[in-house]
């Protein structure tokens, strides 16, 4: 974006003493100076530096301005004041909320899992632990192998919208608790992060678009207002019949939780002022489970299944449409320091997503053994 007071700080002094020494001798005998002035130093020299000083922050002031009113430039408080005009605040950081599994062998009598307990998942890709906290205290009663417990993240973000699986580790023990871990719908609530410039500056453009009525960006605009939700296809055509809309929903975990898709509705519901037949839905699960052997030629077995499991974890969720190819996998796992050939037997070919579905995850089983380089 060129802008015509784009001037930096020797442009500006530059000008300014050209027009001094222009008019030195007009001045004097105008009699508003006393004498040609000296230039290189001395007290004027330093109150010509300091205005030289103050223009230059003007001008600064104004190429920020300039740059910040247009909506495809503008950025952090100058962006949301913006879209304050048009009712759009962005969405603040939330924490995962969800379900973790307790088991235990022995049965007999009631196990109590008071609140506050802790649980962790093992370190992702790069290293990281994600705590959560039991949020409510339950009991096992007599006879009963399970239980879901409700948790909650200790951090804000979706970092903590892990995949099944992955928290397996209780930090606080309880006795007579064998085993914790999440399923695949653990999450109830999905953590998201802050909104994104990026994401902020579309919903702008979205109020814009969709204030002529009903449209698909009318639809699209509704259903970003939820935090949690990261992406949304329309299907407008009368997919299941005449006056029938789809909305299919993405959230920042992937799969929509159940309240993600409620709370859409419920904001679809508020607003909507025609009787369109609104379906707000998960795109269609394409599940799949991945099971790959790593051979390696220096290391240890336990290493390599350990940066495995990281990156086919990390891996997930898919975006709607996007494929899952063996390619894929194979050179995700060759990225793996000494790693010298993957052997996949699960997903036996490449799996393919149209546009509204969307490859899921049910389980990883990574393996390794060390070979000769």
């Amino acid at each position: 974006m060129s802008i015509p007071i784009d001037k930096d700080i020797d442009d500006i002094r530059q000008e300014t003493y050209d027009f001094v020494e222009s008019v030195q001798e007009e001045y004097a005998e105008k009699g508003w100076l006393p004498t040609r002035l000296n230039l290189e130093k001395g007290l004027l020299r330093g109150l010509i530096e300091i205005w030289i000083w103050a223009l230059n922050q003007v001008y600064f002031l104004l190429i920020t301005i300039l740059k910040q009113i247009d909506i495809d430039n503008a950025s952090g408080l100058w962006l949301e004041l913006i879209c304050k005009n048009v009712q759009v605040e962005k969405k603040a950081k939330t924490k995962a909320i969800g379900k973790v599994v307790f088991n235990r062998s022995e049965t007999t009598g009631n196990c109590v899992i008071k609140k506050d307990r802790i649980v962790k998942t093992k370190p992702d890709g790069n290293g990281l632990v994600f705590r959560f906290v039991s949020t409510e205290e339950v009991v096992i009663s007599e006879g009963m192998s399970e239980i879901e417990v409700p948790v909650e993240a200790e951090e804000y973000g979706q970092n903590s919208n892990v995949v099944a699986g992955q928290i397996a580790e209780l930090v606080t023990p309880v006795d007579g608790i064998d085993s914790i871990t999440n399923v695949s719908d653990w999450l109830t609530k999905e953590g998201t992060d802050e909104e994104s410039d990026d994401s902020l500056r579309e919903r702008y453009k979205l109020a814009w678009k969709g204030s002529d009525g009903c449209t698909k960006y009318a639809y699209e605009k509704w259903a970003f207002e939820v935090t949690g939700v990261k992406s949304v296809l329309i299907e407008d055509q009368h997919p299941r019949g005449q006056g029938t809309i789809d909305i299919i929903l993405l959230g920042t975990a992937g799969l929509p939780s159940q309240s993600l898709i409620d709370e859409v509705n419920a904001v679809i519901d508020e607003k909507n002022p025609i009787n369109d037949d609104i379906l707000v839905k998960s795109p269609e699960q394409i599940i799949v489970d991945v099971v790959a052997e790593i051979e390696g030629t220096s290391g240890t077995s336990l290493d390599f299944v350990s940066q495995g499991e990281n990156i086919i974890s990390g891996m997930f969720p898919l975006n709607i449409g996007e494929d899952l190819t063996l390619d894929r996998i194979t050179s995700a796992l060759m990225a793996i320091k000494n790693s010298k050939k993957i052997n996949i037997t699960s997903p036996v070919t490449d799996i393919e997503a149209d546009n509204q579905s969307m490859v899921v995850i049910n389980s990883y089983s990574i393996s390794a053994k060390i070979v000769e380089a």
